[in-house]
């Protein structure tokens, strides 16, 4: 080898150890400025109410860094997601996953980003929904919701968080399963749709339970049912839908923290980690356990295999109830 070819040899050679050791120092000192956890939602619902709780613990895992909830709310959680997807890979830019915007490049072929854009952090929790009436809806039970929409298609109405959501798939399931048809009003987060269930613009809705609990408990609206395999902390009185109309039925809201694609695999293990000792806190799960969310630590490994599982499970869901790309 000539002195020249050696010389750019050891160069390259340098430069690649100088890169190396720049990377390892920035993973040792992840994490050293403020981190943004994405919420797609707005207020008032169950991710919101979770990723503030686990922002706040992280914060404290990060001694005092502080991981700050940020909502950006619109198109069922396509605006959020689309935004993390292309976001700088540093690991200061997360965000709750759930199974509605794990379906939304199945329902449609406009959307700006692909599950394949992100990797999983972790398993944060899961918790059932809960089916919630107007007063001015006539009907004492689920099985009075039930068999006044299989003898009345589409004069009722319901809301969700939207198109896609965790809820409206709920809502999709249970039109199969019972036969029962209702017309479907989408909101950018469930917290909008209580003002109209109230009012009796809507009659019903599928609401995660984080969303519905204020008002169930104020008597504003009534719980006819939750979607769980089991009753709820919070509604113990309340029969599940499988109890009542619809035996094996189940469904339920999942959450996962994610990071866009990319980020280095240190970061990733520093952040399962961490998210790991917050879901361990007693305080947490205390807060969790409250709306009726059960904790659910899984490791960055089992939950991106979590996600793939789930990748192959909702297609089918999806043609049998007709949705996606027309």
């Amino acid at each position: 080898m000539s002195f020249g070819r050696s010389a750019m040899a050891c160069a390259g050679v340098a430069l690649l150890c100088a890169a190396t050791a720049s990377f390892q120092a920035r993973a040792d000192d992840y994490p050293s400025r403020q981190i943004h956890l994405i919420i797609g939602f707005a207020p008032g619902g169950i991710t919101d109410f979770v990723g503030r709780v686990v922002a706040q613990q992280l914060t404290q895992e990060f001694n005092g860094i502080a991981v700050v909830p940020e909502n950006r709310p619109g198109s069922e959680g396509v605006t959020a997601a689309a935004y993390v997807a292309h976001a700088p890979a540093d690991g200061y830019t997360l965000m709750l996953i759930d199974s509605g915007m794990l379906v939304n490049p199945m329902l449609r072929a406009d959307v700006p980003y692909q599950m394949s854009d992100f990797t999983m952090v972790g398993m944060v929790g899961a918790s059932p929904i809960v089916i919630v009436a107007s007063d001015t809806l006539a009907v004492k039970n689920i099985t009075d919701l039930i068999e006044y929409g299989v003898k009345n298609p589409d004069k009722l109405s319901f809301g969700t968080a939207g198109v896609g959501s965790p809820p409206h798939l709920a809502a999709e399931l249970l039109e199969a399963k019972t036969g029962m048809k209702a017309v479907h009003v989408p909101y950018p987060g469930i917290g909008g749709a209580f003002s109209d269930l109230m009012a009796g613009n809507i009659q019903f809705a599928f609401s995660s339970v984080t969303g519905a609990l204020p008002f169930t408990s104020a008597n504003k609206v009534r719980a006819l049912a939750t979607t769980g395999t089991h009753r709820p902390l919070a509604y113990p009185d309340i029969p599940t839908v499988a109890e009542a109309v619809a035996p094996g039925y189940s469904a339920e809201i999942w959450l996962a923290l994610a990071v866009p694609k990319g980020t280095p695999g240190d970061i990733i293990l520093r952040l399962d980690s961490a998210l790991q000792h917050a879901l361990a806190e007693k305080s947490v799960s205390e807060k969790l356990a409250k709306m009726s969310i059960e904790a659910r630590p899984l490791s960055a490994a089992d939950t991106n295999a979590f996600i793939a599982a789930e990748e192959k499970r909702w297609p089918t869901v999806i043609r049998q109830t007709g949705l996606g790309p027309k």
